[in-house]
Protein backbone atom coordinates (compact mmCIF):
# COMPACT_ATOMS: atom_id res chain seq x y z
CA UNK A 1 0.00 0.00 0.00
CA UNK A 2 1.50 3.36 -0.98
CA UNK A 3 2.41 5.68 1.86
CA UNK A 4 -0.19 8.38 1.01
CA UNK A 5 -3.02 5.80 0.98
CA UNK A 6 -1.88 4.36 4.32
CA UNK A 7 -1.73 7.83 5.81
CA UNK A 8 -5.24 8.67 4.55
CA UNK A 9 -6.55 5.33 5.88
CA UNK A 10 -5.08 6.01 9.34
CA UNK A 11 -6.52 9.54 9.32
CA UNK A 12 -9.96 8.19 8.41
CA UNK A 13 -9.81 5.60 11.21
CA UNK A 14 -8.82 8.28 13.74
CA UNK A 15 -11.64 10.57 12.57
CA UNK A 16 -14.10 7.71 12.78
CA UNK A 17 -13.02 6.85 16.33
CA UNK A 18 -13.29 10.50 17.37
CA UNK A 19 -16.76 10.68 15.88
CA UNK A 20 -17.95 7.47 17.53
CA UNK A 21 -16.44 8.07 20.97
CA UNK A 22 -15.85 11.83 21.13
CA UNK A 23 -19.31 13.13 20.25
CA UNK A 24 -21.26 11.18 22.91
CA UNK A 25 -18.63 12.11 25.51
CA UNK A 26 -18.83 15.78 24.57
CA UNK A 27 -22.61 15.67 24.62
CA UNK A 28 -22.56 14.13 28.11
CA UNK A 29 -20.26 16.88 29.40
CA UNK A 30 -22.36 19.66 27.85
CA UNK A 31 -25.57 18.03 29.12
CA UNK A 32 -24.11 17.68 32.62
CA UNK A 33 -23.13 21.36 32.70
CA UNK A 34 -26.57 22.47 31.44
CA UNK A 35 -28.30 20.25 34.03
CA UNK A 36 -26.12 21.56 36.84
CA UNK A 37 -26.87 25.18 35.93
CA UNK A 38 -30.61 24.49 35.72
CA UNK A 39 -30.73 22.59 39.01
CA UNK A 40 -28.65 25.16 40.90
CA UNK A 41 -30.88 27.93 39.56
CA UNK A 42 -34.24 26.34 40.37
CA UNK A 43 -33.22 24.47 43.54
CA UNK A 44 -30.25 26.19 45.17
CA UNK A 45 -28.62 24.66 48.21
CA UNK A 46 -30.21 26.30 51.25
CA UNK A 47 -27.96 29.06 52.70
CA UNK A 48 -25.73 27.96 55.59
CA UNK A 49 -27.23 24.46 55.66
CA UNK A 50 -25.07 21.53 56.70
CA UNK A 51 -24.88 18.68 54.17
CA UNK A 52 -25.81 15.38 55.83
CA UNK A 53 -25.69 13.09 52.80
CA UNK A 54 -25.53 13.13 49.00
CA UNK A 55 -26.50 10.28 46.70
CA UNK A 56 -26.23 10.50 42.92
CA UNK A 57 -26.19 8.03 40.06
CA UNK A 58 -24.06 9.59 37.34
CA UNK A 59 -21.01 11.84 36.90
CA UNK A 60 -21.56 14.21 39.82
CA UNK A 61 -24.28 15.43 42.15
CA UNK A 62 -26.84 17.87 40.73
CA UNK A 63 -25.91 17.14 37.11
CA UNK A 64 -27.02 14.40 34.73
CA UNK A 65 -28.95 11.63 36.44
CA UNK A 66 -30.68 11.77 39.80
CA UNK A 67 -29.46 13.30 43.06
CA UNK A 68 -30.81 13.20 46.59
CA UNK A 69 -29.15 15.66 48.97
CA UNK A 70 -30.11 15.82 52.65
CA UNK A 71 -29.30 18.99 54.59
CA UNK A 72 -29.80 20.27 58.12
CA UNK A 73 -30.50 23.89 59.01
CA UNK A 74 -31.39 25.59 62.29
CA UNK A 75 -34.24 27.41 60.50
CA UNK A 76 -37.81 26.17 60.90
CA UNK A 77 -39.55 24.28 58.04
CA UNK A 78 -41.83 27.21 57.16
CA UNK A 79 -38.84 29.53 56.66
CA UNK A 80 -37.19 26.92 54.42
CA UNK A 81 -40.38 26.39 52.39
CA UNK A 82 -40.83 30.16 52.01
CA UNK A 83 -37.25 30.47 50.70
CA UNK A 84 -37.85 27.87 47.96
CA UNK A 85 -41.32 29.13 47.04
CA UNK A 86 -39.99 32.68 46.76
CA UNK A 87 -37.03 31.53 44.63
CA UNK A 88 -39.38 29.78 42.20
CA UNK A 89 -41.77 32.74 42.10
CA UNK A 90 -38.90 35.14 41.36
CA UNK A 91 -37.69 32.93 38.49
CA UNK A 92 -41.21 32.61 37.04
CA UNK A 93 -41.76 36.37 37.30
CA UNK A 94 -38.50 36.99 35.40
CA UNK A 95 -39.47 34.43 32.75
CA UNK A 96 -36.40 32.31 33.42
CA UNK A 97 -36.24 29.18 31.25
CA UNK A 98 -36.97 25.98 33.15
CA UNK A 99 -34.05 24.06 31.69
CA UNK A 100 -33.67 20.31 31.50
CA UNK A 101 -33.81 19.36 35.17
CA UNK A 102 -36.78 18.55 37.36
CA UNK A 103 -36.48 19.47 41.02
CA UNK A 104 -38.34 19.07 44.29
CA UNK A 105 -37.72 19.58 47.99
CA UNK A 106 -39.12 18.45 51.29
CA UNK A 107 -38.63 20.24 54.61
CA UNK A 108 -39.63 18.78 57.98
CA UNK A 109 -38.73 19.25 61.60
CA UNK A 110 -35.51 17.55 62.61
CA UNK A 111 -36.43 14.93 65.25
CA UNK A 112 -32.90 14.93 66.70
CA UNK A 113 -32.03 18.64 66.82
CA UNK A 114 -33.78 21.97 66.69
CA UNK A 115 -34.29 23.02 63.09
CA UNK A 116 -35.14 21.38 59.80
CA UNK A 117 -34.10 18.37 57.77
CA UNK A 118 -34.25 19.29 54.11
CA UNK A 119 -34.26 16.83 51.21
CA UNK A 120 -33.39 18.22 47.77
CA UNK A 121 -34.19 15.96 44.84
CA UNK A 122 -33.14 16.60 41.26
CA UNK A 123 -33.32 14.59 38.07
CA UNK A 124 -32.02 15.52 34.66
CA UNK A 125 -32.27 13.58 31.39
CA UNK A 126 -32.41 10.24 33.15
Amino acid sequence: MPYHRLRRWIRNIVLFLLLVFGCPGSMAVVGDIACNISINTWLPVYPDAQVISVEHNFIRPRGLGATLMVLRTPDDPETVNTFYRQNIQDLVDRGAPRGMGSTDWSAREDPDEEGTLLALYSRCIA
